[in-house]
């Protein structure tokens, strides 16, 4: 090849090499600003998702907890629904042990002397109740809020609905008034935990 004809080639490849360069560079600059951007929108939201997941963990956790001291024998459970008591909206769940259900637990409300007292109960598969456990309350210190004492409480453990009923007179057969607070041993026997098992009874066939 000729020196003319080298020169014309250099002259032709030199402007095609600068736009080859200038459109890469071009590119590369586009698709940084496009990631970059995309990892400032997604960051945030991963951050975010990863806290949603280490809550609903902790949630879980607290849960599996309170199950358990109702059901000692759980080692999982299920939300199987939710149910409406006292103007309040409570959830309920099939208890397991393994892949076997061993029962259920249940959140529910019963009025008290001056609160609402949650209560979570546990139950066997015929609905016999294996404990409960008050959750939060606002009774009357000394009285009413001896709710959450393990002396009130134990009272219901083996029985069924037949047997919630409030009584000062010292019958076993029943659940024995706390003193100066038959309000708020009502509300517990008679309204949380009598009603609760009435809505299973007859709302968890399908499950």
């Amino acid at each position: 090849m000729s020196s003319a004809n080298t020169n014309i080639t250099n002259m032709i490849k030199t402007p095609q090499i600068a736009v080859i360069t200038v459109t890469l560079v071009a590119f590369y600059l586009v698709v940084g600003g496009i990631i970059t951007m995309a990892n400032i929108y997604t960051q945030p939201l991963i951050k975010k998702y990863a806290e949603h997941k280490k809550q609903l963990a902790a949630a879980g956790a607290s849960q599996m907890l309170l199950i358990k001291k109702v059901i000692p024998e759980a080692d999982n459970f299920e939300e199987i629904g939710k149910w409406n008591i006292n103007g309040m909206t409570a959830p309920y769940f099939s208890v397991k042990k393994g892949d076997e259900t061993i029962g259920y637990a249940i959140y529910s409300y019963g009025k008290g002397y001056q609160s609402l007292i949650e209560t979570l109960i546990g139950l066997d598969k015929t609905l016999r109740i294996t404990g409960i456990t008050v959750i939060s309350q606002a009774e009357t210190p000394g009285l009413g809020d001896g709710v959450t004492g393990e002396e009130f409480q134990k009272q219901f453990r083996g029985r069924d609905i037949s047997m919630l009923k409030v009584t000062a007179s010292g019958d076993k057969g029943f659940v024995q008034a706390l003193t100066g607070a038959t309000i708020s041993s009502r509300a517990v026997t008679e309204d949380a935990v009598k009603n609760a098992i009435n809505y299973l009874r007859n709302n968890i066939k399908q499950h």
